[in-house]
């Protein structure tokens, strides 16, 4: 329901209690840091079992089903062993896995309840009488970074002979009597390696990651699954690849781009603090407000980034450090995110966070970094001489259109302060002073200046700082693990006067408390600020900032008494105006926004039974905004009166103030049951959730202060021009269940189901279901290829699901009453009054939902030295929400029902290898490439505005670019008198075109050109997009390049092609026609426009095609002997570049920055992304 409350009352009771938790688990947290420091012990499960004749591998399988231990081992290693016979009762895993293993050359080691089984390493002693022969060497990962506890042994002796590494990697070994030997190298998780040795004494050894035993676990809803057992569309991006990614950004999400197929990221702005807008496989709900951005889920925690229903806050997720983050896992298609059901539709990012490990030491990890940024590009904008060389030639150009009876004689005299027209007296009988134009001189001197200033100089930072800290602290005991996180982001803005500054803590800690208890928690805090000189701070308003740098470039941004300098300038309607010059704009204004985010994830799992899980889990979330815009009379536009004298009245200074908070909590309840019994394992999942939000904000509209500095609060304002305020709940109820199955690591099978109540419908319409299924085929386990060299794996996968759309506006099916009607405030008997407001509701109206069907094959050849991906869909819309027709009678301004339906077609395609491998160089690279089509398979045409209309279409992709095609510039007076002979009314065009005009295309040959020869011109939906990286390392060094791009895109440039004479120009349009350039780009110059040559026409639309090499870093591996001496345990010092290098034939400011995914393609030129280099240190201790 929705009521107006008091903001300073709102949700304090249950803030006080949320606190109280906060507290509680903070200091159980620091409870949990001192422990860590003392040794624990656990007795652990206590196991009985008995069998005969039985398989290493099959003793093993046993262990797991008995125990909450995963085992990792490879299958050559353990495939000949045989246990004849064993009879264990109540005894720990680890005396069983040493009666296990008694006999073999197998020894074990635990970590994170992760049994380990390796080829014990023995040191076989040579006869003293030999002389030594000694190889030396390190054993390091594809970063640098050392391995301890790698095995080496000697290939082909009847007596093992080995070694393991120390904790610095290295190793040493006696090859005494041995001209050549062969060293098997291995260790968990990695590719065993053979490294044939002569007569060195010293070398280098790099192991790479394998697929081969610890299998990658996957984020799914509500759980884990190992990557081998995984049916559906899941792409991963490890804490790596984000590393490579992340200097200089304060949020994560502007990292995806490129790396994740299949997931577009639009960056909008390139202000500090913005957010982008990312899109997987489509849009789903063009029209009704809804959002297609992707859910979110942080350790447990979803949210929207863009939640609709609910009050507008920054981007939350600045809250998150990405260096805390471990992994991000993408789940596409609707067979993975249907268990998270109405949330799903457009896909769900899961992020997990980094954990401390049970069983180890206090651990720090600090690093800093240093970026320095500008501009990735600016407009190119005339210069003085040539600004006036073309105001002085649109004046000229303008008079003799005027002459022709092109335009109106207002045209040119409401420039009559910049320009000098020779007048006759021409005596009206209401008006007998009144004068005509009859001759244009020159401009007036006297109105211009002497500067040649570049505006863009004025306002950008030659070279905008940012500074990043982070500290981390993990450790743990037997039974628990902790991490404590801290960062702190400092940015200056690429404008002057903005500044940004953003502080994280995040806490988290997990607690065996018995052998069938466990207990946890993470929370998350997050401050941001927000400092600018220009408006609208909270939420960069990109589009207020470049449009101000066409100011006349002939004054100095200061007077010499150090005020800012204004100039004359005229408005849409005639009246003289004064306006402030872009320094002014950009830089007087005082305006803030502060942000604080609260994410928190409590949990308690317990075991009753063996392979029972029982678990409870509580997430709650807090979004809170304050945005504070102080506008100081210098900043706003004054008028000019007309008293013969020039005085300028000035607006008084404004102050808009407004709160927004935003909160969730959410109580998740699951059951889940696993057993795997000879080769088949089982596992199922139930739960129910309870979901509740509530949005509260108000705001406050002042006006009139004594300064602009001091007393600038509300309690200073001579008016408070408006109050509002609102407070919205929404809830739902859902259960879920999730069933897998799998036989032999072969076939796999995966079922979810899911069912949602939502009160942001009818209450008819409240329920929903969503189910989905996904199988998959391990043919590379199958015997046939079980010893193949080539196929190392290869596995088919397909899957179907439904989901639906609640990020969708609030309880359209109820009347609400206002003092706004949607069509302006309600006044009744001249006073404020409460009415009915705009909508009219829709007790019909319902669910939208989504069903997509999902093929795929995964592939890795070559010892997995080729590996990669294909992906097919087709998810099909239905019923979504969209503006349709009602009776005008009602009084209504909008009614809201079901009725468009939508399909995205597409397909994902990515392929990775190492190109070089050996112990000294590692050579990889990967490249990804998607494709998606959307088309409108039926929509509501009449209920749409006629400019919105034009942009849909049956059959089309959403929200295309509709317009006139151009057909080159009228040359000569012959060619438009031709064109007019042939039109039914002597005018083919319009009646002021002229020769030098943009000549469009009569399509439907009618002979005139009309509305109806609009056609289809584009749209910013892309025919293909992806991203390529690879990365090189060379011993202690390590270089990545990450690149993406996008092709078949379009954008309609700001079509605006000559603004008023009193504004600049870019200088690409000095290429204009003229009697003496008739090869010209563009048309001729002329005020009013008579041809509407601005019109949206194919003169406007660019393609959106580029390539960008998105990040470049340059990675040294401080050598462990030199950290060893400062007791640092590794580190790694960086150079990285961020934008450096695009390749586009676009001619606005970046190809990128046109707008969300239905924006048609539209853009005003906003805030440019920042071209970066950084620097920085990470240590480890």
């Amino acid at each position: 329901m929705k009521k107006n409350h008091d903001f300073g009352h709102c949700s304090s009771n249950a803030w006080r209690k949320t606190l109280r938790v906060m507290k509680l688990t903070t200091i159980l947290f620091f409870l949990a840091i001192f422990t860590v420091a003392a040794e624990g012990y656990s007795q652990g499960t206590r196991i009985s079992m008995k069998m005969e004749d039985a398989s290493l591998k099959e003793v093993f399988r046993e262990l797991k089903s008995l125990s909450d231990y995963t085992f990792v081992y490879s299958e050559g290693m353990v495939a000949d062993v045989k246990i004849d016979e064993i009879d264990l009762q109540e005894v720990s895993v680890e005396d069983a896995l040493t009666e296990c293993l008694e006999g073999t050359d197998l020894e074990y080691y635990i970590e994170n309840n992760v049994v380990v089984i390796r080829k014990k390493a023995i040191e076989f002693k040579q006869p003293i009488e030999q002389e030594k022969k000694i190889i030396n060497g390190k054993v390091t990962d594809d970063s640098g970074s050392p391995i301890p506890g790698a095995s080496i042994y000697i290939k082909g002796l009847q007596k093992p002979l080995g070694t393991i590494t120390n904790i610095d990697g290295e190793f040493s070994l006696d090859l005494r009597g041995m001209e050549e030997a062969t060293l098997i190298v291995s260790f968990i998780g990695m590719e065993t390696q053979e490294i044939v040795v002569t007569s060195q004494e010293y070398i280098n050894i790099t192991l790479l990651s394998s697929t081969e035993g610890l299998d990658e676990v996957v984020v799914v809803g509500y759980g884990t699954q190992k990557r081998s057992e995984v049916s559906s569309a899941i792409s991963t991006v490890s804490s790596e690849k984000l590393e490579d990614n992340i200097a200089s950004n304060a949020s994560f999400d502007r990292a995806l781009g490129g790396l994740v197929k299949g997931v577009q990221v639009v960056q909008n702005a390139g202000a500090p603090g913005s957010g982008v807008d990312i899109n997987i496989r489509g849009i789903t709900s063009p029209f009704g407000g809804s959002d297609n951005n992707p859910l979110f889920v942080i350790d447990g925690v979803p949210f929207q980034t863009n939640p609709v229903g609910l009050a507008t806050v920054s981007n939350p997720l600045l809250s998150i450090n990405p260096n805390d983050i471990e992994s991000i896992d993408v789940l596409k298609d609707a067979s993975a995110t249907a268990i998270y059901g109405s949330r799903g539709a457009n896909g769900v990012i899961m992020i997990k966070t980094k954990k401390g490990r049970k069983g180890e030491d206090l651990k720090v990890s600090l690093s800093a970094s240093t970026t320095f940024g500008e501009p990735i590009n600016t407009l190119d904008y005339a210069n003085t001489t040539e600004w006036k060389a073309f105001a002085n030639d649109l004046f000229n150009e303008s008079f003799k259109a005027f002459e022709k009876g092109q335009i109106n004689s207002s045209a040119l005299t409401r420039f009559g302060f910049m320009a000098n027209f020779d007048t006759e007296p021409d005596p009206l009988p209401w008006d007998p002073t009144n004068t005509k134009i009859v001759g244009y001189n020159s401009l007036k001197e006297d109105y211009f200046g002497t500067a040649n200033t570049n505006w863009a100089d004025e306002i950008y930072r030659n070279k905008a700082l940012t500074q990043q800290y982070n500290a981390t602290l993990t450790g743990g005991t037997e039974k628990t693990n902790m991490l404590l996180s801290l960062s702190y982001t400092d940015q200056e803005g690429l404008i002057k006067e903005e500044n940004f500054e953003q502080f994280n803590v995040r806490m988290g800690i997990d607690a065996n408390v018995n052998d069938i208890t466990s207990v946890g928690a993470n929370i998350t805090i997050g401050s941001s600020s927000n400092e600018s000189g220009y408006a609208s701070a909270s939420t960069i308003n990109a589009n207020s900032v470049i449009p101000t740098l066409n100011a006349r470039p002939d004054i100095t941004p200061y007077k010499q008494d150090g005020t800012f300098n204004r100039y004359q300038s005229v408005d849409i309607f005639g009246q003289s105006t004064s306006v402030p010059n872009p320094v002014a704009l950009l830089s007087s204004q005082d305006n803030n926004s502060t942000d604080f985010t609260a994410l928190g994830n409590f949990y308690v799992e317990v075991r009753p039974i063996k392979d029972l899980k029982l678990k409870s889990e509580l997430s709650a979330s807090r979004f809170g905004n304050r945005t504070r815009n102080f506008d100081p009379a210098k900043s706003l536009t004054g008028v000019i009166t007309d008293d013969g004298f020039g005085t300028i009245t000035i607006p008084k200074s404004t102050l808009f103030d407004a709160h927004t908070v935003n909160t969730n909590k959410i109580l998740n309840l699951t059951a889940t049951y696993g057993r795997t019994f000879n080769d088949h394992s089982v596992s199922g999942m139930i739960g129910y959730s309870w979901d509740r939000s509530k949005a509260v904000s108000t705001n406050s509209f002042y006006q009139g202060f004594p300064d602009d500095k001091v007393l600038t609060d509300p309690k200073s304002a001579e008016e408070v021009v408006k109050t509002n305020s609102s407070e919205i709940e929404i809830g739902m109820n859902s259960i879920f269940a999730r069933l897998t199955y799998s036989y032999d690591s072969r076939y796999y099978f995966t079922a979810n189901f899911r069912t949602d109540k939502s009160v942001r419908f009818a209450p008819s319409k409240r329920r929903a279901y969503f189910p989905s299924a996904s199988a998959s085929w391990a043919i590379s386990n199958e015997e046939f290829l079980s010893s193949s060299e080539v196929i190392n794996n290869l596995r088919l996968r397909t899957g179907w699901g439904r989901t639906g759309s609640n990020n969708i506006p609030n309880f359209a099916y109820l009347q609400f009453f206002g003092i706004n009607n949607g069509a302006g405030d309600v006044v009744y008997n001249q006073n404020q009054a409460v009415g009915l407001n705009g909508t009219l509701p829709n007790p019909e109206i319902k669910w939208e939902l989504t069903e997509e069907v999902n093929l795929g094959v995964d592939f890795g050849l070559f010892n997995n030295r080729l590996r990669g991906s294909v992906d097919v869909y087709n998810r099909k819309s239905k019923d979504a929400l969209m503006p349709s027709l009602y009776p005008l009678e009602s009084g209504a301004t909008s009614f809201t029902s079901n009725f468009a339906d939508i399909t995205n077609k597409g397909f994902e395609f990515e392929v990775g290898g190492d190109i070089i491998r050996n112990e000294n160089l590692v050579w990889s690279a990967s490249f990804n490439i998607s494709k998606n089509k959307n088309s409108l398979d039926k929509f509501a045409a009449t209920a749409l505005n006629d400019n919105t209309r034009d942009r849909f279409e049956v059959g089309r992709e959403i929200n295309f670019i509709n317009g006139y095609v151009t057909e080159g510039i009228i040359q000569n007076q012959a060619e438009l008198d031709a064109l007019n002979a042939g039109a039914p009314d002597n005018t083919y065009q319009e009646a002021g075109t002229g020769v030098g005009d943009y000549k469009f295309a009569d399509l439907n040959n009618d002979g005139e050109v009309t509305s109806e020869d609009q056609t289809y011109l584009g749209s910013a939906q892309t025919d293909f997009f992806g991203g390529f990286n690879t990365n090189v390392a060379y011993k202690g060094f390590e270089l990545s390049a990450y690149f993406n791009f996008s092709a078949g895109g379009e954008s309609v440039v700001p079509n605006s092609l000559f603004p008023a004479p009193d504004k600049n120009i870019e200088r690409r349009f000095l290429d204009r026609w003229t009697e003496n350039n008739t090869n010209a780009l563009y048309p001729r110059a002329i005020l009013s426009d008579p041809n509407q040559n601005s019109r949206m026409s194919s003169a406007h639309v660019y393609s959106t095609s580029y390539i960008r090499l998105k990040n470049v870093q340059l990675k040294y591996n401080i050598p462990a002997d030199v950290l060893s001496k400062i007791g640092v345990e590794k580190g790694h010092v960086f150079v990285a570049g961020n934008n450096l290098w695009t390749k586009t034939d676009f001619p606005g400011i970046d190809p990128e920055l046109v707008g969300g995914f239905s924006s048609g393609g539209n853009t005003s030129n906003p805030y440019p992304l920042a071209k970066t280099w950084s620097v920085g240190v990470n240590l480890n201790f």
